[in-house]
């Protein structure tokens, strides 16, 4: 009876996994990250599925970078977590719907033709066809969370549907929303600002070294018996100058005799 059991337990799970429908992929990943699945964590490593109700996590010092498979684009920061909350594509219409819950840190997002919306605790942000950066802080110990909007449109609300008020940010502008408060109104978002963010949630590839060629020397070296450089570096061979004629020049060349004492 308990083989029977764990036999159809098992068949449910594997069901569920196969139905399950794949979000996304790390595409890009620099330093270490974690995706935690059914309460499991393992370490993040390139082309990794992504999943609903997965937990993708970064570390200090690392970023991670995810497609998702209607071409969203999100770039996280250090320190950064994410709940996929939401998740439907439709291969037939081409349409998705996408939640995403940013529980910590900084996140760069580029949606195309999608439904797509970031929670935070205190922001809804809704966006469709949009580069836009969320990221969560403190102020005076109250959570808040600032969007900036670097191509498009979005339009921001309190996560709190009892605060009203809906602010719609352009390209340039940014707006932070406190807890239990409507969105404060858009302002241009100071150089500086936008610097941080892009560089927080960048991931740079490191250049490969260029590989040259090996160049095939045109003579070999001289065998050394290993008896002759025992204990020491083999000595520098030095090629021969060869078919080279001595240099021209007008001086008279001198002969010097020299008389050598006759042996006794």
């Amino acid at each position: 009876m308990k083989k029977i059991l764990l036999l159809i337990t098992l068949i449910i799970v594997y069901t569920a996994i196969a139905n399950a429908q794949e979000a996304g992929q790390v595409v890009a990943l620099k330093g270490r990250a974690t995706i935690e699945r059914e309460r499991k964590i393992a370490q993040a490593v390139l082309k990794e599925k992504i999943y609903l109700n997965d937990i993708i996590q970064t570390m200090e010092a690392s970023r991670a970078k995810l497609l998702f498979v209607d071409d969203s684009l999100l770039t996280l920061a250090e320190r950064t977590k994410l709940f996929v909350k939401e998740y439907f594509y439709s291969e037939e219409k081409k349409r998705s719907r996408t939640i995403l819950n940013l529980i910590d840190g900084k996140m760069r997002s580029l949606v195309g033709n999608a439904d797509f919306e970031v929670h935070t605790p205190t922001v809804v942000v809704a966006a469709r066809g949009t580069y836009f950066i969320t990221w969560i802080g403190e102020e005076d110990g109250i959570p808040v969370t600032d969007v900036y909007v670097i191509s498009g449109s979005v339009d921001v609300r309190n996560i709190n549907p009892a605060i009203v008020g809906v602010v719609r940010l352009e390209g340039g502008m940014m707006s932070r929303i406190h807890r239990d408060k409507p969105p404060l109104p858009p302002t241009r978002a100071p150089d500086t600002i936008v610097k941080e963010l892009i560089d927080a949630t960048e991931i740079v590839t490191e250049p490969k070294l260029e590989e040259k060629p090996i160049i095939e020397r045109p003579f070999l070296e001289p065998t050394i018996p290993a008896e002759a450089v025992s204990g020491a570096e083999r000595p520098p061979f030095t090629q021969p100058i060869t078919n080279q004629e001595p240099p021209k020049t007008n001086l008279t060349p001198i002969k010097i005799r020299i008389p050598l004492p006759e042996v006794q």
